[in-house]
C-alpha cells in the first residue's frame, strides 16, 4: 500500500479521531487520578499502574478501530463494508447533511457545463454532454447523481459550491464548458469537493469532434477513480459502449432531445424530425428510435395526433431490440400498449422504465395517463406529485394533480407548493378544455378510455 493511500486510509477508517480522543481522555484520567488519589492517601503504584494500563490501551484502541466500526445498525467489521466507500455516517460525522438514502456512497451533481462557442445555437450540444455524462455515472451503483432536471434549475446562474452542495445533498460537484467550432471541440471540466470548495480533479480536452465519447468516457472514468468507487464488470461496459459511431447522428439526436424537452406540440414534431434524421445516418442508433417513439407517444396522449399505436409500437420495438435498457423506449411502449387498453403489459413497462431511470418525467408522467385511465388515482396521485418533484417548472403535473385529488374527493391536497407552476407557462389553464395537458378528465374515468387504439 503506497504511504499516500495508507495515511488516507487511517483517516477513512477514523483511526486518527480515536487516537485523539483516547489520548485526550487518559491524560484527563491522569490529572484526575493524580487529584483525587492522594486525597485518600492512595499508595504511589496505583497512578503508576493507571498510567501503564492507559498506555497499553492506547495500541489496541487504535487497533480496534482499524479492525471494527461503528455503524447505525451496530458494530461491525471493516472487512464488512465495501472498502473504497466512505465509512457509515453517524451524527458526528461531518456527512450527517447528506440524504440518508445517500449515506455510504458519494453524492455527486453535474452542473450544466457552459457554452462558450459564442453561438446560442449550440446551447443544446453543451447541455447535451451535459447529461450525457450525468447518464453514464447513474449507471454506476456506487454514486449517488443528482438527476438532471434538479442540476439543471441551476443553468446560467452564478453559484457557489458549497451552496449547491448543500440545497442538494452533494458531496462533489462537476461543472465545465463546452467549445465547439467546426471540426473541433474543446471540453474543460472539474471536480470540486462541496465542503471546502476544493478542486479535486480539473482538465481540458483538446480533440476532434469525433473523440467527443472518448472525452466524455475519459471524465466519467477520471472521476470514478478521484472518488475511489469500485466499478462493476457490467458497468464498466456499460459507460465504455458508444452510443453511435456516427457524430453527424449524434448531433442531430441531441438537438432532437433539446426540443423534445421543450414539451409542446410544435417542439415535439421538431423533436421527432432532428431523432429521424439521426437514425437515417444510423439505422442502429436506438436512442434515435426511442426519442421518435417518445415523440409519437406524446402526441397521440397529449394532442391526439393521428397516428399509428402499431407504428409507436414497433420504434420502442426497434429501441429495445438494439438497446433493452432504455427507459425512454419502455415508458414509449407502455403509452402505447395502454392506447391499445393492454394495461397489464403498459404497467409492466412503466415499472422497468422507472426501474431503469428513476428520475424519468416522461415516464412519471405517462404512466400516470395511464393510471388515470384505468382508474388508480392513488398510483396517479403518486407518479405525478413525483413528477412534479423532479421537474417544478412544467405545468402539467400540477394541472393533472388538481383533477386526480378533486375525483378522489380530496381538493385540499390538490393546493399544495407543486401547484404553483401552473402558473409559469403564459395562457395556461389547469381548468380549461383547451390547454392538451389536462385533456383528461378524472371524474369521467370510469367511464370508456378517451384513449383508444386507432386505424
Amino acid at each position: 500500500m503506497k504511504s499516500r493511500n495508507f495515511f488516507a486510509e487511517l483517516k477513512r477508517r477514523n483511526v486518527y479521531r480515536v487516537a485523539v480522543a483516547y489520548a485526550v481522555l487518559a491524560w484527563l484520567l491522569v490529572q484526575a487520578a493524580s487529584i483525587v488519589l492522594p486525597t485518600f492517601e492512595a499508595p504511589a503504584w496505583i497512578l503508576r499502574v493507571i498510567i501503564a494500563l492507559l498506555s497499553l490501551g492506547f495500541p489496541c484502541a487504535v487497533i480496534f478501530a482499524w479492525a471494527c466500526e461503528v455503524t447505525p445498525e451496530g458494530m461491525k467489521r471493516t472487512a464488512d463494508i465495501a472498502p473504497r466507500e466512505p465509512m457509515p455516517a453517524t451524527k458526528a460525522n461531518d456527512e450527517s447533511s447528506v440524504p440518508q438514502e445517500q449515506l455510504g456512497k458519494p453524492a455527486i451533481a453535474v452542473l450544466p457545463f457552459d457554452n462558450i462557442s459564442g453561438d446560442p445555437e449550440q446551447e443544446y450540444f453543451s447541455d447535451g454532454i451535459t447529461e450525457d455524462i450525468i447518464t453514464d455515472l447513474s449507471k454506476i451503483s456506487g454514486l449517488s447523481v443528482i438527476a438532471r432536471h434538479t442540476s439543471f434549475t441551476y443553468k446560467g446562474k452564478g453559484v457557489q459550491v458549497q451552496t449547491v452542495g448543500k440545497e442538494l445533498g452533494a458531496d462533489f460537484i462537476l461543472e465545465g464548458s463546452v467549445r465547439k467550432a467546426g471540426p473541433r471541440v474543446r471540453v474543460t471540466g472539474q471536480l470540486i469537493k462541496t465542503r471546502d470548495g476544493t478542486h479535486i480533479w480539473a482538465e481540458r480536452f483538446d480533440r476532434d469532434l469525433t473523440d467527443i465519447f472518448a472525452i466524455q468516457d475519459e471524465i466519467t472514468h477520471t472521476i470514478v477513480a478521484e472518488l475511489k468507487v469500485k466499478l462493476l464488470p457490467q458497468e464498466k461496459k456499460s459507460i465504455s459502449q458508444a452510443p453511435t459511431d456516427n457524430v453527424e447522428a449524434y448531433t442531430y439526436y441531441l438537438r432532437g432531445r433539446d426540443f423534445f424537452y421543450r414539451h409542446s406540440k410544435r417542439y415535439f414534431e421538431l423533436a421527432r424530425r432532428m431523432f429521424a434524421k439521426a437514425a437515417e445516418l444510423d439505422p442502429n442508433y436506438a436512442r434515435a428510435y426511442a426519442g421518435m417513439a417518445d415523440c409519437d407517444a406524446w402526441l397521440y396522449v397529449s394532442y391526439q395526433v393521428d397516428l399509428s399505436v402499431d407504428g409507436i409500437l414497433e420504434l420502442a420495438a426497434k429501441a429495445l431490440a438494439l438497446d433493452n435498457n432504455l427507459a425512454e423506449a419502455h415508458s414509449s411502449r407502455g403509452a402505447a400498449l395502454t392506447a391499445a387498453q393492454k394495461f397489464a403489459e403498459a404497467n409492466e413497462e412503466f415499472e422497468r422504465a422507472l426501474a431503469l431511470d428513476p428520475a424519468s418525467f416522461e415516464a412519471h408522467t405517462l404512466y400516470a395517463r395511464s393510471c388515470m385511465i384505468q382508474g388508480r388515482l392513488d398510483r396517479a396521485a403518486q407518479l405525478l406529485e413525483r413528477a412534479a418533484e423532479i421537474r417544478p417548472d412544467n405545468y402539467q403535473p400540477p394541472c393533472m394533480i388538481i383533477q386526480v385529488y378533486r375525483s378522489l374527493g380530496q381538493p385540499e391536497k390538490g393546493r399544495g407548493p407543486p401547484r404553483k407552476a401552473s402558473r409559469w407557462r403564459s395562457g395556461s389553464s389547469c381548468f380549461t378544455r383547451k390547454t392538451p395537458a389536462c385533456g383528461f378528465r378524472c371524474h369521467r374515468l370510469n367511464r370508456a378510455p378517451r384513449i383508444r387504439p386507432r386505424a
